[in-house]
């Protein structure tokens, strides 16, 4: 709601893995309310025997890495600077940065939606 959302909407459709929050009653009434399609992915069947991997999930999985590295590397930097800042500002500003710089098709998300 502080990121993604607050800047250019709620999307069409969420996908995420199948984390608690993300998958609960209370995100699934936030997004029927935003009329948002969530799709929780999972892993593939062997995974409940130890043999499966995860099948949709892993490049979000690397944007979020890449995400949380920035952040940490910013609030580091911030603070070493004297100008402290809170864990959610860092993320709130990497969150648009990441958004920004990101190209598919030579076209950053938040040039396409705007």
């Amino acid at each position: 709601m502080n990121g993604w959302f607050r800047y250019f909407g709620p999307p069409k459709i969420f996908l995420s893995d199948q984390e608690g929050a993300l998958a609960g009653d209370a995100f699934a009434a936030l997004c029927d309310k935003l009329k948002v399609d969530r799709w929780l992915a999972g892993s593939d069947p062997g995974r409940l025997t130890g043999g499966g991997e995860h099948t949709t999930t892993g490049l979000a999985d690397k944007h979020i890495d890449l995400l949380k590295l920035a952040m940490l590397k910013m609030q580091a930097d911030c603070l070493e600077a004297g100008e402290p800042a809170t864990a959610a500002e860092c993320v709130t500003e990497c969150s648009m940065a990441s958004n920004i710089i990101l190209s598919y098709g030579g076209v950053s998300p938040a040039s396409a939606i705007l």
